[in-house]
């Protein structure tokens, strides 16, 4: 047995001194949902897990003991936790047998069982984009949510949607490259809010031997890790709660989110300029806005509404790992006083910077469960419906419905045929 390799560890931020005490992730279990924990690696904070995965079959269900990892990927996504969180403890669940794919079912009973465990932040460094696994999955992470638990979820690597990450009861997170674990940005207008290192990110693998990997799979993580440092500090923080202290603690975000540099942290006070400062111009522009659409009803004859969802039409992904393995998810405001109406904004916000109709975050219809599914990541998928209606809190089943019918109407059957993870086993 070998001992875990030493590393540079980068040094907490003043937020974590200041606003979060110091915290470290003491006392929160992180259930990780992936390929398990490379034994071989001695770690006392990674506690014995559980496996969702037949010996013969890698996606038939069956629950054993065997949280052996033998594919690096969940020991990878555990060690970014702990690098963040250093004392939090991680809770391995096994849903990736012999290579980076599993079904949906087994998803949907790893989560379920990590519930019923009642740990407090559960790491999803995988999703898929079948349309038959919206209802069972969105289930499973609403029970999460009303439980106090915070999911943490991989977007899909080629910047497209993928369940759960999409979810608005779970916090999605895409990639881009920064200097250290503790930096991220927060952008409450996209589907994928939180944005993190997983581009060029050491890892530590089957072995105890450190890579370099690249994708959403191992952004994440770090996120989950600042979110145990916020229970730890914040014991019983509600999602809405978790979501505006990260919005707190990020980055400021650049004109070129894609450059991928990160700004400086900013400190409390000089945060709060940013955000007066910006607030004036936006609120002028608002105005403004609102000043020429009364102007432009006055002098237009009433129009019928439009429709709740518009379509998006199907194309084949152009991104390089559309067919492969690479992009699926394994590897995804804000009026914290009304989560339905910040979702709304969010997913119109997200339709107009991003220009892709399904990259809001989505509440579930009822659809039949299928048997295999593909992880979002690489599997050739076709876009789904723009924006949905506006949340409806009060009727959330009626609002879901709606959004199934129109998606089914305008996207067709899903591509992928099983959940895969959406990062790349590619060394630097």
């Amino acid at each position: 047995m070998t001992d875990v390799l030493e590393t540079q560890e980068a040094a907490p931020p003043a937020w974590v001194r200041e606003e979060l005490g110091g915290a470290t992730g003491r006392g929160i279990r992180v259930a990780v949902v992936d390929s398990g924990w490379d034994r071989s690696i001695g770690d006392d904070r990674v506690l014995p897990g559980v496996g969702f995965v037949d010996p013969d079959d890698d996606f038939a269900l069956a629950r054993n003991d065997d949280d052996q990892d033998v594919l690096g990927h969940g020991t990878a996504c555990a060690d970014v936790i702990l690098s963040v969180a250093p004392d939090a403890r991680i809770v391995p669940v096994k849903v990736f047998g012999k290579v980076l794919e599993t079904s949906p079912g087994t998803l949907r009973a790893a989560l379920l069982w990590a519930i019923e465990e009642g740990v407090q932040v559960i790491n999803v460094s995988l999703g898929t984009r079948l349309e038959g696994t919206l209802h069972p999955l969105y289930h499973a992470c609403e029970m999460a949510r009303q439980a106090g638990i915070i999911i943490v979820a991989a977007g899909h690597n080629a910047n497209d949607w993928s369940y759960p990450a999409i979810f608005e009861n779970v916090i999605g997170v895409s990639a881009a490259k920064f200097d250290s674990p503790y930096h991220f940005r927060y952008r409450p207008e996209h589907a994928m809010e939180c944005e993190a290192w997983g581009v060029e990110r050491p890892v530590l693998w089957i072995g105890g031997e450190r890579v370099v990997r690249h994708g959403t799979s191992f952004a994440a993580p770090s996120v989950a890790g600042i979110v145990a440092m916020i229970l730890e500090r914040h014991p019983g923080a509600t999602l809405e709660q978790v979501r505006e202290m990260l919005s707190r603690f990020a980055l400021s975000v650049d004109l070129t989110p894609d450059s991928g540099t990160a700004d400086e942290p900013s400190s409390p006070r000089q945060r709060a300029r940013r955000t007066a400062a910006g607030a004036r111009p936006q609120a002028a522009a608002a105005k403004k806005t609102a000043s020429a659409s009364k102007s432009r009803k006055a002098a237009a004859p009433a129009q019928p509404k439009a429709e709740k969802a518009v379509a998006a039409k199907p194309k084949a992904e152009k991104t390089a790992g559309a067919k492969a393995k690479q992009p699926a998810s394994a590897a995804p405001g804000a009026d914290r006083a009304a989560p339905a109406r910040r979702a709304a904004e969010k997913a119109a916000a997200t339709t107009r910077t991003r220009g892709k109709a399904a990259a809001e975050r989505t509440r579930p219809a009822p659809a039949a469960e299928t048997e295999k599914t593909s992880a979002a990541a690489g599997a050739k998928a076709r876009k789904p419906a723009s924006a949905p209606p506006k949340v409806d809190k009060a009727a959330p089943a009626k609002r879901a419905a709606e959004k199934a019918a129109a998606t089914a109407r305008t996207r067709g059957k899903a591509a992928a045929e099983r959940t895969r993870t959406g990062t790349t086993s590619k060394n630097d």
